[in-house]
């Protein structure tokens, strides 16, 4: 093989490397991502005529195999491509502009323990039909909940975290109430829960674990037969929120009394309130964590999960678990090296 050494140096400049789709791959619009390609000569080398310099944006999936004398599985799931002739004439470096036209059903960047899902600028120069790589630049994908405005980015970069309340009852034996962010942007900011029971008088919570669940499940990437399950579910955190003091467990249920500062007896009905935060995931999670989306491809959901447990008068244990909706998002970001105004969209 001959030893390629590059005489160029390039940068791939782009207006943002965050791509937001406002909604699912069927509410979306496609979008638009401008970009200046710059090619300057190295030190040392002479001006050639004429040379061409390709560029290319590609949407790679990666599967990773776990067979001993296997090769892990790649293909394109998308792929744009540029030529340019560059020409040194008097000045010492070239600029190109470029468009990429991006579809809406493109998939959102992922990486799971063996699937991966990434997307990849690179500019290279063929030489005795070879490719030569001479620089890369990863850009992300990300998918919003639906805005019907072309300002969506902005909409969800200044959209305050709201606690939304949940109600219903527990196998009918007590009603609870539970306040918490359907909608949550860092996932390295404990998320606030609070959680109200109305009880009978004969009624004890005995413990309220919460836990965070994230499931994927493939769309056409299954279709595509590649030895992949069709789902894949991942704990991404857990906290014993609440445990009834041992001490006040004794055998004889008229013993149990709830600390005052978790309930306050009414006429009729124990009121019990728990204000707690829950971590999005523990650190032996962190690789498993990926982004809500919707797309043809993959779809990734979060639920919390709420197991709330009752003691009755008979000393039985009444266990049930609440599961709600929650949605992790990338906030966009809107700052003085911002390029340009916020994305466009153009209708599909």
């Amino acid at each position: 093989m001959l030893l390629y050494k590059p005489k160029y140096k390039v940068k791939i400049n782009l207006e943002r490397d965050e791509i937001f789709f406002n909604g699912s791959a069927e509410e979306s619009e496609s979008q638009e991502l401008n970009g200046v390609l710059e090619v300057s000569l190295l030190s040392g080398y002479k001006p050639p005529p004429q040379s061409i310099i390709h560029l290319s944006l590609t949407c790679n999936l990666s599967i990773k195999t776990k067979e001993l004398f296997a090769y892990d599985h790649k293909q394109y799931l998308f792929n744009l491509s540029w030529s340019f002739k560059v020409c040194f004439d008097s000045q010492k470096t070239s600029k190109f502009l470029f468009l990429a036209k991006l579809p809406r059903d493109l998939p959102a960047s992922l990486d799971l323990d063996n699937l991966k899902i990434s997307y990849q600028f690179r500019a290279y120069e063929e030489c005795f039909l070879l490719q030569h790589t001479i620089m890369t630049r990863d850009i992300q994908v990300f998918r919003l909940t639906r805005v019907p405005r072309p300002d969506y980015t902005f909409t969800h970069a200044t959209a305050p975290e709201v606690l939304v309340k949940a109600n219903g009852q527990l196998a009918g034996y007590c009603k609870y109430s539970l306040s918490y962010p359907m909608t949550w942007y860092d996932m390295n900011k404990a998320i606030p829960i609070e959680l109200r029971l109305a009880l009978n008088q004969d009624q004890r919570v005995y413990s309220v674990i919460y836990s965070i669940r994230q499931a994927v499940s493939l769309g056409t990437l299954k279709q595509n037969d590649m030895n992949l399950k069709s789902e894949y579910q991942y704990q991404l955190s857990t906290q014993d929120a609440y445990k009834i003091p041992s001490k006040t467990f004794p055998e004889s249920f008229s013993q149990i009394n709830i600390s005052k500062n978790s309930s306050k007896q009414s006429d009729s009905l124990l009121c019990f309130k728990l204000v707690s935060n829950l971590q999005p995931y523990i650190e032996n999670q962190r690789k498993f964590v990926n982004l809500s989306s919707n797309n043809n491809e993959i779809k990734i959901e979060h639920y919390l999960l709420a197991q709330i447990t009752v003691l009755n008068s008979d000393g039985e244990l009444v266990s049930e678990v609440v599961k709600l909706p929650l949605t992790f998002l990338k906030r966009p970001k809107f700052n003085e090296n911002f390029i340009g105004p916020p994305p466009k969209y153009e209708e599909a």
